[in-house]
């Protein structure tokens, strides 16, 4: 089953214009810049709440972790869905969605493109995004930090990988499956040492 497929029931119609913060992937849809959207947590049988103005464009392939303060960073993606017409690009920008006001606004962009990528929030508050696919796979760990909307590059993964989830347990973070060439059945631990940080190289 492939991506498209199994994210199929988790999408609706550009008329819902619905975001969707899911463990596997956050879909931004609006229809034009500017054009009005709404948010709903997935699963959630509640209407979306009024529409945002100045929405960016839709995304796919996204990924996103709560803040400490409730609000959902939303990172990278690609900028449409898969097509005959050729691949999608992978974005690098990110965003940070209020659920409270339902307010999303732009925040610094990450130095590297990447989709199909993982997001974790850390202990500190900040929230480590591990690779995904740029033009290709990638092992990069990028860094953010809310209090300063600012990203550093932490140490990469072992090996690239995509479509795959992290998880932490307050000390470490752990990165299970997803591909590298072929399916990856590892689990990697990404200690907390490994998330000392240095600036991102320009």
């Amino acid at each position: 089953m492939n991506k498209e497929t199994e994210n199929a029931s988790d999408r609706h119609t550009l008329s819902r214009r619905d975001i969707l913060v899911g463990a596997a992937a956050t879909t931004l849809i609006a229809t034009a810049p500017g054009a009005a959207a709404a948010y709903r947590r997935k699963g959630s049988l509640a209407p979306p709440p009024a529409p945002m103005a100045n929405a960016p464009l839709r995304r796919y392939m996204a990924a996103s972790a709560m803040l400490g303060d409730g609000r959902v960073l939303i990172t990278g993606g690609y900028d449409r869905p898969w097509s005959d017409s050729g691949p999608p690009s992978a974005l690098s920008s990110a965003m940070i969605l209020d659920p409270g006001s339902g307010q999303l606004v732009g925040v610094a962009p990450m130095s590297v493109p990447r989709a199909r990528h993982a997001a974790v929030a850390l202990p500190d508050g900040r929230v480590a995004v591990l690779g995904g696919v740029g033009n290709r796979a990638t092992a990069s760990v990028e860094i953010y930090d809310p209090r300063t909307d600012s990203w550093q590059v932490g140490e990469s993964l072992d090996q690239p990988r995509y479509d795959h989830t992290a998880v932490s347990d307050g000390q470490n973070v752990y990165i299970l499956g997803g591909s590298s060439q072929s399916m990856v059945s590892g689990i990697e631990v990404y200690r907390p040492q490994r998330l000392s940080t240095t600036s991102p190289t320009p």
